[in-house]
């Protein structure tokens, strides 16, 4: 009888232990609550669209000539960071990359703000044909976390020219030069032995004077004439040929004795005839007697021997 009531006891204890464990676990694991979603916080969106061109400057080249192309990036000002990568290995067949340049600006435009990134890059065309700049693959970073995208941007093409051939080598410059430098030297050479021949007739000219005009002005004159004219008038003639006979050996001093010197130290011949000349415009200078006629013929005749002019017979 003892024995069964102790089972009893310890079923019913086991029952209310059951009950006991069952009410903790439901108290312990609540139902989750509901979340607002008004108030729920949203993760940044950090996506940037960025526009990519490369273009060159110009149309034409030739081989030596600089061109430039320029890679422009634009996007809308997210404020979010951004930061474009310059290009690495570009690839430009047919071109030598002389020099490179990087700008970055802000622009603004109906109220957008826009930034732009330009990469400049001189290229110098090495040979003569089709040349390009490859496509080539453009990285960026942009939001807080500095995330890594790209974009492409297409190759461009272009025909370089044969170098600039300059003008003084072409071969109609070259040829039409010929022509007038030809025509310059045929003109030219004409127109110096034209000089010449004219310098050489005035030479002669000169080196043949006659001076019998000058002497024959005189004959008749010793009538009429005052005799210390007539002799003064003689004594330039006399100087006159004195002048033309010495040269550019002659003195600077122009008088009649000097010039007379210079001139018999060559010709010591002829000094008696000079001799009487002299001694007639020395008298006409200092004496100033008169002089007769007969006398003045008698210079006359001494004037042409002198002057070696014949004929003229008085």
């Amino acid at each position: 009888m003892v024995l069964v009531d102790k089972q009893i006891l310890r079923m019913t204890a086991a029952a209310i232990g059951l009950m006991v464990s069952s009410h903790a676990q439901t108290f312990v694991q609540p139902a989750p609550a509901t979340v607002d979603s008004s108030t729920a916080s949203v993760a940044p969106v950090e996506a940037v669209q960025l526009s990519a061109k490369g273009s060159f400057q110009s149309d034409h080249v030739a081989v030596g000539d600089t061109l430039i192309y320029r890679l422009l990036v634009e996007w809308k000002d997210e404020r979010l960071p951004v930061v474009v990568l310059a290009p690495e290995n570009m690839e430009t067949p047919g071109f030598k990359i002389a020099d490179q340049s990087t700008a970055h600006r802000k622009t603004v435009e109906n109220g957008e703000v826009r930034n732009t990134t330009e990469f400049t890059y001189k290229l110098v065309p090495k040979v003569p044909g089709a040349a390009k700049v490859s496509a080539l693959k453009l990285r960026y970073l942009t939001g807080f976390s500095n995330r890594e995208e790209a974009l492409y941007v297409p190759a461009s093409f272009i025909d370089v020219e044969p170098a600039h051939v300059p003008l003084w080598k072409r071969w109609w410059f070259q040829l039409i030069a010929g022509i007038v430098i030809l025509a310059g030297l045929i003109w030219g050479g004409r127109r110096a032995l034209q000089t010449a021949k004219t310098n050489q007739q005035k030479s002669q000219a000169t080196k043949n004077r006659d001076f019998s005009p000058d002497v024959k002005a005189l004959r008749g004159r010793w009538n009429t004439a005052d005799s210390r004219v007539w002799l003064e008038d003689a004594e330039k003639v006399c100087l006159e040929y004195l002048r033309h006979q010495l040269g550019k050996s002659a003195p600077e001093n122009p008088k009649f004795e000097l010039l007379l010197e210079a001139y018999l130290a060559r010709h010591s011949g002829e000094t008696g005839e000079w001799s009487k000349l002299r001694e007639a415009f020395h008298h006409a200078r200092y004496a100033g007697g008169r002089k007769e006629p007969y006398e003045l013929q008698d210079t006359y005749r001494t004037l042409k021997t002198c002057l070696h002019i014949q004929g003229d017979n008085e």
